[in-house]
């Protein structure tokens, strides 16, 4: 492994760059760019900066903006290299500093036709729909079918101390469940139906926990379908469907060449801030 010399290295060619915690990383990245900008004549407009956290892509502008500010009185820059800093502080605005999130969202809405998504796509976590789902499945299924899930329902409602607070507690339960997509949170509803029935028949209290996660075992999947067709109805996608929607485009079943094509054109020098490999599609 070579050390990195900015003078030298070839800025228009894959580098990896490795480096621990304290040892300048975002020093020398925001100097690569300056370096892209003065010497490889790249416009700030064409490098795209992606970086973990949106605290993170924010102090990264402002180092970024504040570096170029320094590089209009450096000597190692001639009059036309100073010229293009110059041209890129005053087009500062455009530049692509995101989150990976932050890139799919703008990445979808800038390009409609060759993404095919909504014109008006809307951005959002799942939790904003929770409340609404579970208040209309509640609304359409109550009382419900299942007597043990009526009886069930009927004691936690008691238990909490009214119908909203047993929505309310409901609704919290689910919205955890949101935080870890594609997983089931909860145990089948027979085996927590039988550690219910198995209190019970100790004469013993069970933990409104268990009266909680027994109904949302059985609501589970059809919250999920209605939260789903309503954010395809409304052009909504939330930060996990974000990430999902690009990989389809550029390396899932619905690769989009025109897409990819797009995204291409926009950048010449891409830069990735603390590289995800815990996430494949990232």
């Amino acid at each position: 492994m070579k050390p990195f010399d900015l003078k030298t290295a070839p800025l228009l060619k894959n580098i990896l760059l490795e480096a621990s915690a304290g040892t300048g990383k975002t020093f020398t990245l925001v100097h690569i760019v300056r370096e892209l900008i003065a010497r490889y004549s790249v416009p700030l407009k064409k490098i795209l900066i992606v970086t973990y956290t949106k605290a993170a892509a924010e102090e990264l502008g402002l180092r970024i903006r504040r570096v170029l500010g320094e590089g209009l009185n450096c000597s190692d820059y001639t009059t036309d290299e100073k010229e293009r800093i110059k041209e890129s502080l005053l087009q500062f605005d455009d530049a692509s500093v995101f989150t990976i999130h932050s890139f799919c969202t703008a990445m979808l809405q800038s390009y409609p036709f060759e993404s095919s998504c909504p014109f008006r796509l809307e951005v959002e976590n799942d939790h904003g729909l929770a409340e609404e789902v579970i208040r209309d499945y509640l609304r359409l299924n109550y009382p419900f079918r299942d007597p043990s899930a009526e009886d069930i329902w009927r004691r936690l409602v008691r238990e909490t101390g009214g119908f909203s607070s047993a929505t309310g507690k409901l609704l919290d339960a689910f919205n955890e469940r949101l935080k870890v997509p594609g997983e089931r949170l909860y145990p089948d509803a027979e085996t927590l139906l039988q550690e219910i029935t198995e209190t019970l028949r100790k004469e013993k209290a069970p933990d409104k926990r268990f009266y909680i996660q027994f109904l949302l075992s059985m609501m589970e999947q059809q919250l999920l379908r209605m939260i789903d067709e309503r954010k395809k109805n409304r052009g909504i996608l939330d930060y996990r469907g974000m990430i999902d929607a690009v990989y389809e485009l550029t390396a899932g079943q619905t690769r989009s060449e025109p897409f990819i094509k797009a995204v291409r054109d926009r950048y010449r020098s891409v830069l990735i801030d603390e590289f995800q490999d815990t996430d494949g599609q990232q």
